[in-house]
């Protein structure tokens, strides 16, 4: 019997790219299945797996040595990854494989005494869409998953790819929200527009343009806007919460403080348009349904091949929204025009589709790699 177990001590939204494949491999019955979650995460497991009818997993919570809840920021300052991976080292060690979704779940290695075990096994935490996404510490995983062509072909180009250390899947985290319940937000039929600012000071459209945006709508009543930023945009900025406190009691303003919405595509099914800058959330908006998107570069970044996006060929990037009206009049006609076709492409180079489902095809791999 193989022991797999499922690493989730990010945030939240680390969970759903990955706990699809857990589900999968429970219903192996040669696999012990265990998901290793901080106490914020457990919840939202234990809700993902009653909505699958999933019994047989374990959950099992790691505790840092402190026992108080501290905001996110001050976690990151207190090494609270690399203190569970030292406090919980003999456990992890009796793993034959742990599935991470961020790189830095490889600091675990420091800790582990096993030669060549546990397989370590990467699944991303989004789309991948800026450099940061194709880092060469993939190399240091035993398999990971990719998305399609677009991907295999920018990591293969990269040096990141042998023979036998990935496995082209299609979109994982698609197979588990496509179950969960989506929420009706507004109580209208106007048309919503989804803002989705990135947290990165030197990369986020907010600082710049985000309370411009909010007052925007605040002014204009024949729109919803849907304000859903990273979460670690108000996570490491807490101030902000506050001057947000005006907006959030507009009928038309759906701010949106940290809950699963943010993570689960229940906006991004909503919105009938995208406005954003870097995420990759811009790719599982058009994922679901494609629809117009609008992008906005603060930071001048259209041409370093570096940073810009890839999701910025779904729609027109704009350096300013002095004329955010005629910007959404023209995004709907630039679409049925132009972006639509460009979308369509994008989807078939990003994304795989075949006869199984994501999760499956990434069990089935895992189930090979361990052999």
């Amino acid at each position: 019997m193989k022991k797999i177990g499922f690493i989730y001590i990010n945030k939240t939204y680390c969970v759903y790219h990955s706990i699809s494949i857990a589900i999968e491999l429970a219903k192996i019955n040669t696999n012990k299945i265990e998901i290793l979650c901080t106490e914020e995460n457990e919840k939202l497991v234990t809700r993902v797996l009653k909505v699958h009818k999933v019994s047989n997993i374990l959950i099992n919570i790691l505790r840092p040595y402190w026992y108080f809840t501290i905001p996110h920021y001050l976690e990151i300052k207190f090494q609270l990854r690399p203190s569970l991976f030292f406090k919980y080292k003999s456990l992890l060690s009796t793993f034959d494989a742990l599935v991470c979704t961020i790189y830095q779940d490889l600091d675990l290695k420091k800790f582990l005494t096993k030669d060549g075990l546990p397989k370590f096994i990467f699944t991303n935490h989004g789309i991948p869409n800026r450099a940061y996404s194709f880092d060469e510490k993939v190399l240091q995983f035993d398999l990971s998953f990719l998305l399609g062509d677009k991907d295999k072909h920018i990591r293969k180009n990269l040096g990141q790819l042998k023979s036998s250390n990935f496995k082209v899947t299609g979109f994982i985290k698609g197979d588990v929200t496509k179950e969960l319940p989506q929420a009706k937000l507004f109580n209208n039929k106007n048309p919503t527009i989804l803002y989705n600012p990135h947290w990165e000071r030197g990369l986020s459209s907010y600082f710049k343009f985000g309370e411009g945006i909010l007052s925007f709508f605040e002014s204009n009543k024949s729109y919803n806007l849907i304000f859903a930023p990273h979460a670690l945009l108000l996570a490491r900025n807490w101030k902000l919460k506050s001057k947000l406190k005006r907006f959030s009691i507009c009928d038309n303003i759906e701010i949106d403080f940290g809950s699963e919405s943010s993570n689960d595509m229940s906006y991004t099914k909503a919105a009938d348009f995208y406005l954003g800058d870097v995420s990759s959330q811009a790719m599982e908006y058009v994922f679901h349904e494609k629809r117009p998107c609008i992008f906005l570069d603060a930071f001048e970044i259209r041409n370093d091949s570096k940073e810009k996006p890839l999701s910025w060929e779904l729609g027109n990037v704009y350096t300013s929204i002095d004329n955010l009206g005629e910007i959404l009049n023209s995004a709907t006609v630039d679409f049925k025009t132009k972006y639509s076709d460009v979308q369509s492409k994008l989807i078939e180079e990003t994304f795989y589709f075949g006869e199984n489902k994501p999760s499956y095809l990434a069990a089935m791999a895992i189930e090979n790699l361990l052999q």
